[in-house]
C-alpha cells in the first residue's frame, strides 16, 4: 500500500480503482455554458428571423420581391426567416436598408409581449415606465444612454392634446431657440 504524508502524519491513500470515476468540474461548466450558448444562438436566430418576416410583411413585400432587392435567391430569404441560417453581416446591412429599420433592431428587436412591429430607422422604442405616486417615471437606461441623460439635467416636458407628451434637454431646447432668433433677428 501506497503512503503519503498528511499534516506530518503517514495514512495510506485509496487506490483509484477503488474510488468512483469524477468528471472535472470545468468540464461540466464548459459544457452547460456551451449547451446555453446553443440555445441563446437559437433563440437569436429566430429573433432575427421573425424580425425578417415581420419587416418584410410591413413593406408589403413577397419573400421573392425581397430576395430581388438583395440580390440572393428567394429560398435564402426562406431560410432566414425560419431560423435555419442567419444572413452575414454584408446581406445584414442590406436587409436593415431594406427594410427601413436600424441593424440593431432588425439583430435585436424583441416584440415579446409588446405586440409592436420593429421600429423604422432613427425610431425608438425603449419600453414601458410606471409612473409614481408623485408623478415621477424612471427614463429607460438605453434611452439615457443614446440621447445623453445624465443625472441632474433638466428637461422640458411638451404636451400636445392630440399626439402626446414630448420630453427635450432644456439646454438643447434653449440652444435651438436661440439658433432661430439670431436666424429671424437677420
Amino acid at each position: 500500500m501506497v503512503h503519503a504524508k498528511h499534516r506530518g502524519s503517514m495514512r495510506p491513500l485509496q487506490p483509484l480503482r477503488d474510488k468512483p470515476r469524477a468528471i472535472c468540474h470545468h468540464r461540466v461548466v464548459e459544457r452547460r455554458r456551451h449547451q446555453a450558448y446553443r440555445v441563446m444562438a437559437r433563440s437569436r436566430k429566430n429573433m432575427i428571423g421573425s424580425n425578417i418576416q415581420s419587416g418584410r410583411k410591413m413593406m408589403g413585400l413577397t419573400q421573392e420581391q425581397l430576395a430581388e432587392r438583395l440580390g440572393v435567391a428567394r429560398q435564402t430569404v426562406a431560410k432566414w426567416e425560419a431560423g435555419d441560417s442567419v444572413p452575414d453581416l454584408a446581406h445584414a446591412g442590406a436587409l436593415a436598408e431594406a427594410l427601413d429599420v436600424s441593424l440593431d433592431a432588425l439583430v435585436g428587436f424583441d416584440p415579446q409581449g409588446t405586440m409592436l412591429p420593429m421600429p423604422p430607422r432613427g425610431k425608438h422604442l425603449f419600453g414601458t415606465v410606471t409612473v409614481g405616486e408623485r408623478g415621477q417615471i424612471v427614463i429607460p437606461k438605453q434611452a439615457r444612454e443614446l440621447f445623453g441623460i445624465e443625472a441632474g439635467d433638466a428637461l422640458l416636458v411638451f404636451g400636445d392634446e392630440e399626439q402626446g407628451l414630448a420630453i427635450l434637454k432644456a439646454d438643447e431646447f434653449m440652444d435651438r431657440v436661440s439658433t432661430l432668433r439670431r436666424m429671424i433677428e437677420r
